[in-house]
């Protein structure tokens, strides 16, 4: 399953991608800030940075996603 996940830098969006993750999903995660990229990175997910009120920054990171 590939799913995406806003807020993934948060403490609950991190503890949600580390769940994903184990469960075998390829998660995109939603970062605002570039230093949370390497966070995503090292849980195992694809950061994407943006921001969810710009629905433009996101859309090609939600293609293919489940």
């Amino acid at each position: 399953m590939r799913v995406f996940v806003t807020g993934a830098a948060s403490p609950l969006g991190r503890q949600l991608v580390a769940a994903l993750i184990k469960r075998r999903c390829t998660v995109r995660g939603l970062v605002r800030r570039t230093t949370a990229v390497t966070q995503m990175r090292n849980l195992g997910a694809i950061p994407v940075v943006g921001d969810v009120r710009h629905f433009s920054q996101i859309r090609s990171a939600l293609d293919g996603c489940d």
